[in-house]
């Protein structure tokens, strides 16, 4: 009897043991799923913006001048439409040249056009009889069309009007029109011009129309400006010396290519500015990306849950910027695990977002 207690004793002994490690096990299971949550629902956010902007060193250059001198080649200069001191604006006319040669080459075409007329006429008259006579009228048309062309072409030629390429002031000697060798216009420019230079490296990220803002050193104010302007050759091949492009990407020895801007306000010959380039192009951090196969994608927040969303990038120098997928503004999860699925709930780390 003795005996059979002790080993009921045993056993529950055994049991309350067993229980008891089962419910330790449980209790990790719970806790390792629960740190296992934590760390996977739990992330921090890229905030997808702007690139900073290029800033360049550049100066205020003196005013531009086109200088003209008379070009027998173009005939005689029949008139000259400024006077000596006038201010003009773009496309206003300055002189015009006329070539009597042209005049009577023209006069010959039109007596041509005139004889095929008539041939054309008489050859009409005789369409009844001979119905094979509209080819050769066709080609007659062809033959008055060519001489319609060209006539325009030599017009043109004819009677050449030069007009201004800007605005500016004009210095003219009309004593000089017939002199080749001399200068007898001269179309000063009265806006400044803001010169600088961009890195090869930048090189594709100025152009021509494109908004910029200067900064003009000595009066510590920002002024808007549109570019007008950029050199194919270096500086390194055209022998100019300007303050060197101020970029991130370019090293010291990299070639480095004028641009111009044109500024909104005037600013004082000779003083510095710097320009800033703003970039439109979006990069996004590597560590953002997931890679499946040939295909892109990054998780983009929305509502408290990770949306999958598949992007596009192409290499544009030595970047590889965002061409589909996203915009300005978006907040995608920095190192996605594994484990994320579309649509899945997740938690943004407290101060997360681009904290510089």
């Amino acid at each position: 009897m003795i005996q059979k207690i002790v080993q009921n004793k045993r056993y529950l002994l055994i049991a309350v043991i067993g229980l008891a490690l089962i419910v330790l096990m449980v209790v990790a299971v719970v806790q390792g799923k629960s740190t296992k949550n934590q760390s996977k629902d739990s992330y921090e956010v890229y905030v997808v913006r702007s690139q900073e902007p290029i800033i360049t060193d550049g100066s205020s250059q003196p005013n531009q001048e086109k200088s003209y001198s008379y070009d027998p080649s173009n005939g005689t200069i029949s008139a000259i439409h400024v006077k000596n001191g006038q201010s003009v604006k773009i496309s206003d006319p300055l002189f015009a040249y006329h070539n009597e040669a042209l005049t009577d080459q023209i006069e010959d075409a039109k007596t041509q056009q005139t004889r095929l007329y008539n041939k054309k006429k008489e050859l009409q008259k005789q369409i009844g009889l001979d119905p094979t006579l509209k080819q050769t009228i066709a080609e007659i048309d062809a033959q008055i069309a060519d001489l319609s062309t060209n006539i325009q072409r030599l017009r043109q030629k004819a009677n050449i009007v030069v007009y201004a390429p800007m605005e500016g002031k004009v210095i003219l000697d009309s004593n000089k029109k017939a002199d080749p060798s001399a200068m007898f216009l001269r179309l000063i420019s009265t806006t400044p011009t803001i010169v600088s230079t961009i890195s090869e490296y930048d090189y594709y990220a100025v152009k021509v129309d494109q908004k910029v803002i200067i900064y003009i050193n000595a009066e510590d104010r920002e002024i808007e400006g549109t570019v007008t302007g950029v050199d194919e050759l270096s500086t390194n091949s055209t022998g100019g010396a300007l303050p060197s492009a101020a970029s991130a990407s370019g090293g010291g020895n990299a070639a480095n290519f004028k641009f111009y801007v044109s500024p909104a306000e005037a600013v004082h010959v000779d003083f510095t500015v710097q320009v800033k380039i703003p970039l439109e192009d979006i990069i996004i951090p590597e560590e953002c990306i997931v890679k499946e196969e040939e295909k892109e994608y990054v998780f983009v927040v929305r509502e408290g849950k990770a949306v999958k969303q598949e992007i596009t990038r192409a290499k544009k120098g030595l970047q590889v910027v965002l061409t589909s997928g996203l915009v300005l503004g978006d907040q995608i999860l920095i190192s996605p695990d594994s484990q994320l699925v579309d649509g899945q709930d997740i938690r943004i780390k407290e101060g997360s977002g681009n904290a510089d």
